[in-house]
């Protein structure tokens, strides 16, 4: 009866153990199959049937958007307008998308913005266009020069931004064009057209006759320009180097461009110059299974190499050539 016994416990151990594992087994494979990988759907797409979703559609290789512009910021008040976007490619799988932009801009301080800017790469990637095309109605104020217009005692609870802001309104016309022609995979060599105009110049706070000057003012007479208007043309030599798989939503790779501009001298609107611009950017995917999870890194820098250039054209915080 003894061993009986022990035969028979063991059996329904057995049972009950091999119960338990076919639960945890069945708990485990309702959960694995439980985890869905829910497909990236646009908003239309909620509201159609399913069988028209599940329609085929061709690749498509153009976009074209209209977005408007609604906002305000300090230098330009209310502002409203519209943008656009033109997305597209060649027909080869191989061919990298390129992007022309136009935008227009009116403010409540009677400004008016127009851009038009161009990321081209043509003929199966080995033509590369890039162009900063602008038209401003412009006002805004200037703070002057240098890190020493601001009190170094931090004591001086009283001082504020606004007692040394010196307005300006001034019209700006930028035609920056670039064509560059592709070495090796990802690097190309070219030159550019740069166009900086700066006309209807007015120096709201300046007074020469009650021998009240501003810092704009002062620099143009300290280098020799005029004060209403001038100048910065010139060629370029450019190179770029862009690895990106898209420019338009760059998941990864990276963007490299070094552009070195020489202005010579035109009258007295315009002295001869050597600029230096260099832009880095560096995608890293943080996700293999959703691509729009990036962190990006972007630097760009601004150096006068020789010569002078005008007050306006100075580089500044908060204005990048970039923009």
């Amino acid at each position: 009866m003894k061993i009986i016994f022990k035969n028979k416990y063991r059996l329904q151990t057995s049972l009950v153990l091999l119960f338990v594992f076919m639960q945890f087994g069945s708990l485990a494979q309702i959960k694995k199959d439980s985890i869905v990988t829910c497909a990236v759907k646009s908003l239309p797409d909620i509201f159609k049937k399913r069988d028209s979703i599940q329609v085929i559609k061709p690749t498509k290789n153009s976009f074209f958007l209209i977005i408007p512009i609604i906002g305000v910021q300090p230098a330009n008040g209310f502002m409203y307008g519209a943008v656009a976007q033109y997305t597209f490619k060649g027909k080869s799988i191989i061919d990298k998308y390129s992007s022309v932009n136009l935008g227009a801009t009116h403010t409540t301080k009677n400004q008016l913005l127009i851009n038009l800017k161009n990321n081209l790469i043509l003929n199966n990637n080995k033509i590369y266009l890039s162009g900063d095309w602008r038209y401003y109605i412009f006002s805004q104020g200037n703070f002057g020069l240098g890190t020493d217009i601001i009190p170094r005692d931090r004591k001086n609870t009283d001082f504020q931004f606004e007692a040394i802001e010196e307005p300006m309104k001034y019209n700006y016309f930028k035609f920056h064009q670039t064509i560059s022609f592709q070495v090796i995979k990802n690097l190309y060599v070219g030159s550019g057209l740069h166009i900086d105009g700066y006309t209807d110049i007015e120096d709201q706070n300046l007074d020469i006759e009650n021998n009240q000057f501003t810092n704009h003012y002062n620099y143009s007479n300290k280098y020799g320009f005029t004060d209403k208007e001038y100048y910065v043309n010139g060629l370029s030599f450019n190179m770029v180097f862009d690895s990106r798989d898209n420019q338009v939503n760059t998941n990864s790779g990276w963007f490299a461009n070094i552009n070195y501009r020489v202005n010579p001298e035109i009258g007295r609107n315009q002295q001869s110059s050597q600029i230096l611009f260099s832009e880095y950017r560096y995608f890293i995917p943080l996700s293999t299974t959703n691509f729009q999870h990036v962190l990006a890194f972007w630097a760009y820098g601004q150096f006068l190499i020789g010569g002078n250039v005008p007050y306006l054209n100075l580089p500044a915080i908060g204005w990048n050539a970039a923009k």
